[in-house]
């Protein structure tokens, strides 16, 4: 089951070089989002996926995609 690759669309409340970063991240190489992130881009994909079936999106400051990897980062590296 292939995701279709996610392209996040410029915003002028995002910074371009945040969207560049996610974009790299979830985009790019399977072993940079796993070193990043800890899970494989198939699971990323996946928990935006269901973020976004209970009714959760994109806020004014960040998109989804980005709120879940800053909340898997976390827990990646017990950081605050």
């Amino acid at each position: 089951m292939g995701y279709p690759c996610l392209e996040l669309t410029q915003n002028p409340n995002y910074y371009k070089t945040q969207v560049d970063a996610m974009n790299r991240l979830v985009n790019g190489n399977e072993v940079d989002c796993h070193k990043q992130l800890r899970v494989n881009r198939h699971a990323f994909f996946r928990l935006c996926c269901l973020r976004r079936g209970v009714g959760l999106g994109d806020s004014r400051n960040f998109c989804l995609e980005e709120r879940v990897a800053i909340f898997l980062w976390i827990l990646a590296y017990h950081t605050k």
